[in-house]
C-alpha cells in the first residue's frame, strides 16, 4: 500500500491497483465498494501498527511488522 495525493492505492500481482479515498481519519474505502473499509489502528503514540479490513461487516484483522 502507498500513498498518493488521491488517496491509498493497494496492489497486488493478480488485480489491478485499487484506490482508496478518505472517508473520515483513519478510515478508507474504494469507491463503488460500499460494503468494505480499511480502518487503521495505532497504539497510544499515534503510531500506526495495523490495520481492519472490514469486509461485508467481518474484519481480518493485519498487524505492521517492526
Amino acid at each position: 500500500m502507498r500513498c498518493t495525493e488521491k488517496g491509498l492505492i493497494a496492489e497486488r500481482s493478480d488485480r489491478p491497483p485499487a484506490t482508496y479515498l478518505p472517508e473520515v481519519r483513519d478510515v478508507f474505502f474504494v469507491a463503488g465498494r460500499p460494503r468494505t473499509r480499511r480502518i487503521f489502528t495505532r497504539d497510544s503514540a499515534g503510531a500506526v501498527v495495523g490495520f481492519v479490513d472490514r469486509r461485508e461487516g467481518e474484519d481480518v484483522r493485519w498487524k505492521k511488522n517492526r
